[in-house]
């Protein structure tokens, strides 16, 4: 089966040796943009510079960013669909190394930092997005990243990659998205994603290495691997994947499937948050284990839902004065998200006060995450006021810093005076 990698065929065996096949070729929409297109719209005192590099002889550049500056690349799309968007910069050492590309897509608009100061002069993959047929979507990049760096712009082309909803492939060289431990060597045998794959000895489990998106929007991603298969291969891979929800592993065997991408499962991630897939040396020297690629595919958006039912309450209505006890409450989560201490997910005291803690005791934490549909426990330790009255406790969970949600519990608790014995009566003393 024939496969079009940035203008070469190669064959693409399920063993990982090329070797000569017959070749079908098909016409794929490319829509490219450079900076002196109609397509393209620049705002701002940009200048015109020429380095061996440039994509046709000529970029743009700027310094500093007080002023707003812009340059948007907006393709006619002949159709609907996902298409993989390329930029091409100049890298110069006065680069900025987090120059903000801005795309705007079906879905929404998202960001993807790059830093100019690397792997310029060639064509780097902002990720695949989901665009309508049309003039709706576009590519812009602008100077407000560092005020005393320079951006480049130059050209951006649309490659269409078929029907779908976004794609966001990691390769083991893009070095600002993984990280990795020692162990690895560098092998480019059989056919790896880009230019070559990392490599350890099975069997030493602290090594690993960690491919990590920041995730552009909420949503279900399938989740791919590439790797190379060989014969010397681990049959027993171990592949950790970090989502919205929790974590899960996925056992692969990497002596089958190679050159190709092989689904470890679809999970729900959150926007802005970092999801990640790790594999480790889990396995049997003397096997070797591959670290190459992995992608993440946009299946479904389903935006973040914090939410909470009280499930169960065990707070008293009378205390005596000074007395001291635990109370505990049962929440069920009833949203779609995971709580984690880690994200700053408490249960906490309504108006960040309450009579019967001290002002230490208004969040509280939890040992374990609740997935969506558990349920936690939150003990929380009482003392009552000295003075003897009625009063209010109030309980919400919330997420710190930003909201919040579900049912909120409020109990009335009468707190009384002490009793003592004097002669045959109780008296009530205030």
């Amino acid at each position: 089966t024939p496969m079009w990698a940035d203008g070469a065929v190669k064959n693409n065996p399920a063993d990982g040796f090329q070797r000569s096949v017959p070749t079908v070729w098909a016409v794929v929409p490319r829509y490219l943009i450079d900076w002196d297109d109609g397509e393209c719209h620049r705002a701002g005192n940009w200048e015109t510079v020429s380095y061996d590099n440039s994509y046709n002889q000529h970029s743009l550049r700027i310094t500093g960013g007080d002023t707003l500056a812009s340059v948007t690349w907006t393709p006619e799309l002949a159709r609907p669909g996902v298409y993989e968007v390329y930029i091409w910069y100049v890298s110069l050492p006065s680069c900025s190394e987090e120059v903000p590309y801005t795309v705007q897509d079906a879905i929404g608009t998202q960001t993807v930092m790059v830093d100019q100061t690397r792997r310029g002069g060639q064509w780097k993959s902002l990720g695949t997005f989901a665009f309508e047929e049309g003039t709706a979507g576009s590519v812009s990049v602008n100077n407000v990243a560092d005020s005393s760096k320079d951006v480049i712009a130059d050209a951006v082309y649309f490659h269409f990659r078929g029907d779908g909803m976004g794609e966001y492939i990691i390769d083991n060289r893009d070095e600002d998205q993984v990280e990795y431990s020692d162990g690895w060597w560098s092998s480019s045998f059989g056919i790896p994603w880009e230019d070559d794959y990392y490599v350890c000895n099975a069997g030493n489990e602290d090594i690993f290495f960690r491919w990590k998106l920041t995730i552009p929007r909420s949503g279900m991603y399938e989740v791919y691997a590439w790797w190379v298969a060989g014969n010397n291969r681990e049959t027993n891979v171990r592949y950790e994947i970090e989502h919205g929800r929790g974590s899960d592993v996925v056992i692969q065997n990497q002596r089958t499937d190679g050159a190709q991408w092989n689904s470890l499962g679809t999970y729900y991630f959150v926007q802005d948050q970092t999801g990640s897939v790790t594999v480790t040396g889990h396995g049997s020297s003397p096997d070797i284990i591959v670290a190459d690629a992995v992608k993440f595919s946009l299946q479904e958006i389903e935006e973040p839902n914090y939410d909470s039912e009280l499930m169960n309450m065990d707070i008293p209505h009378r205390m005596r004065r000074g007395d001291e006890k635990e109370v505990s409450l049962t929440f069920k989560n009833t949203g779609n998200m995971t709580w984690r201490m880690q994200d700053r997910v408490y249960l906490g005291a309504v108006g960040d006060e309450d009579p019967f803690v001290s002002h230490d005791s208004v969040r509280v934490g939890y040992t374990d995450d609740i997935v969506p549909g558990g349920e936690g426990t939150f003990s929380i330790p009482f003392q009552a006021p000295e003075d003897a009255m009625k009063y209010v406790t109030e309980w919400q969970m919330l997420k710190e810093g930003d909201f919040w949600f579900g049912e909120k519990v409020s109990s009335e608790i009468e707190v009384i005076g002490q009793t003592m014995i004097q002669g045959d009566h109780w008296q009530l003393f205030q």
